[in-house]
């Protein structure tokens, strides 16, 4: 036969370990009703708060009226302890020996935090004051106690009830005050939206002492926007907060301007007309003031992000578009265009890398879209990621087979991996889309310098000049191809007119030696060699010419410098510098 007391040893482990379990779930549990009931509290959703109030009440009358539940579960081990003398009343009192003894820590752990939740259910958050006394009196009340003292339960149970009650009915029986709790999180935001308002009139300012000019109805606006902000300076949030529960109601609003959506998209599309005629200055002025009606507008941001983009070069200015891109994807993540206008702005400011993880962000969410793949294509071209440049460009021609862009950024790609007359033909069809684009000429002009079709070249790059005649770059590649095709004098003009235009082009410098070296202009040679140096101290070649065209122009001085000059272009890495002085036994 079994002996009992065994029997009964090995249930009471059980039970001391069903114990531990109950209460990782009691505390768990109530942990997860006191983050979701806080959460649903700041939130301002006052069912949630209702439900978890209820939720929190019925489990604790639960717990605290049917203790027999209990018993069953935590003192079955003690009670068939006690069977060995059966000893009825013996053996009940030992169970619930045992029940009080282990679950007293769960009963002082879930009494107390069900009391803190139903009081921050029953409050509003920000006033924790109504909170830390009630936190305090429980605290002092010496819980220990909890389950030896039946009137005590009973005062925290009245106290779980009262404010259970009261959160049911300020939540219920008087809807005005339901979105109180929403209510405070709007004001706890209103001073950064008054900020950011105020930064907003303020770049207003800076652009009307810059000269710029706004209409009396925009002057107007910007006039009671001002004022709004500053009304709601006066009262800080504290003080609106204890009048708002007070019921006092005697302080006048701030001014409020009533402004539709339709009047704010009125106000953008004034801009987006100021955008297309150029007039990009008054488009962000149109902008910002639709902004500072409606801060919450991603459209505005992102239209402005555009405008800025398209008005100046500055860094600062280029960083104010970044943060109005980003700005608009914090109000509408999964827009497509706030990333690709971010992507753009990047590339502005040479962060390709940047600009080709928002154009793929970009792709993912909307793959039809050709700006998202323009914007990657030149970013990648930048890091030299040049196959990648062309697969974009290709897929942004299949989008749309007129996008001339693509096809000079596409022969861009082909002409630095070799493939000249796959640049020639894109560049050709790009300039049958936009002729009056000079890249695409100086595109093609570059393709056909590499082939040997310098007539070719010349033909492109003069063409590039007609339309640009400020550019130094066309008169320097123009300049090369004449020299290629023995015409150094023609050469020497178009490398001088390049110079003029830009006087500290080094390769023009050394370029015109090359035709000067022909013409056996030595002296003439020696001068731009030694301008190209000064212009680019690291440029080997030109050391290395400076010194063949003394050593060939002759001379006691340079009979005594060129040497000199050899060595630092070999210093430089100058392949041909360091053949030529390892042959004639130089040291460097």
């Amino acid at each position: 036969m079994a002996n009992p007391l065994i029997e009964a040893q090995i249930l009471l482990e059980k039970a001391n370990r069903w114990h531990k379990v109950g209460f990782l779930y009691a505390v768990s549990g109530s942990t997860f009703l006191i983050v979701i009931g806080v959460l649903a509290n700041i939130a301002g959703f006052a069912g949630l708060n209702f439900l978890f109030a209820a939720i929190t009440i019925i489990t604790a009358l639960y717990f605290l009226t049917k203790p027999e539940h209990l018993l069953t579960t935590f003192g079955f081990g003690a009670i068939v302890s006690g069977l060995s003398d059966f000893n009825l009343k013996k053996s009940l009192e030992c169970g619930i020996s045992a029940l009080t003894d282990s679950f007293k820590p769960i009963g002082l752990l879930f009494l107390f935090v069900t009391v803190v939740f139903v009081t921050l259910a029953t409050f509003p958050i920000a006033n924790a004051a109504m909170v830390l006394p009630l936190i305090v009196i429980l605290a002092g009340l010496k819980l220990t106690a909890i389950v030896q003292r039946p009137g005590y339960k009973m005062f925290v149970l009245a106290i779980l009830l009262f404010s259970g009650s009261v959160t049911l009915y300020k939540m219920y029986v008087l809807p005005t005050r339901t979105s109180i709790v929403a209510d405070e999180f709007l004001k706890m935001n209103q001073e950064n939206l008054d900020k950011q308002k105020a930064g907003e009139i303020e770049k207003l300012r800076e652009y009307m002492k810059n000269g710029g000019v706004l209409t009396p109805e925009q002057l107007k606006q910007i006039e009671l926007i001002e004022e709004n902000v500053n009304a709601s300076k006066n009262n800080s949030f504290f003080e609106n907060l204890n009048i708002f529960h007070s019921g006092n109601s005697q302080i006048a609003p701030a001014k409020e301007q009533v402004v539709t959506p339709q009047q704010v998209s009125e106000i953008v599309n004034q801009g987006n007309e100021k955008f297309v005629k150029g007039n990009y200055q008054g488009a962000i002025v149109d902008y910002t003031l639709a902004i500072l009606l409606d801060p919450k507008n991603a459209l505005a941001y992102r239209v402005r992000c555009k405008a800025i983009r398209n008005s100046t070069n500055k860094e600062e200015d280029l960083r104010v578009a970044i943060e109005d891109a980003t700005t608009a994807i914090g109000l509408d993540p999964k827009n497509e265009s706030g990333y690709r206008v971010r992507g753009g702005a990047k590339f502005d400011t040479g962060d390709y890398k940047g600009a080709i993880a928002d154009a793929t962000i970009a792709i993912g969410f909307d793959p039809n879209v050709l700006g998202s793949y323009q914007v990657r294509c030149a970013s990648k071209l930048e890091t030299g990621d040049h196959q990648g440049a062309i697969a974009d460009a290709t897929i942004a021609i299949g989008l749309d087979p007129n996008d001339e862009f693509c096809y000079c950024e596409r022969g861009v790609a082909k002409n630095s991996i070799g493939d000249y007359q796959g640049a020639i033909a894109d560049a050709t069809i790009a300039i049958g889309l936009d002729p009056n684009n000079q890249v695409n000429y100086r595109v093609r002009g570059a393709a056909k310098l590499e082939t040997g079709d310098y007539q070719g070249a010349i033909a492109d790059y003069t063409k590039f000049i007609e339309i640009n005649p400020k550019d130094a770059s066309g008169y320097g590649k123009r300049g090369r191809a004449k020299s290629d095709l023995g015409d150094f004098e023609g050469a020497i003009a178009d490398y001088t007119k390049a110079i003029e235009l830009n006087p500290t082009l080094a390769m023009a410098y050394q370029n015109r030696t090359i035709a000067k070296h022909h013409m056996k202009n030595y002296q003439g040679a020696i001068q731009d060699y030694s301008d190209a140096i000064y212009c680019d101290k690291k440029l080997a070649s030109s050391y290395f010419g400076r010194g063949r065209a003394k050593l060939e122009e002759g001379g006691v001085l340079n009979s005594i410098t060129y040497i000199w000059d050899l060595k630092d272009a070999a210093k430089l890495g100058d392949k041909q510098a360091q053949k030529w002085l390892v042959q004639n036994k130089y040291d460097w």
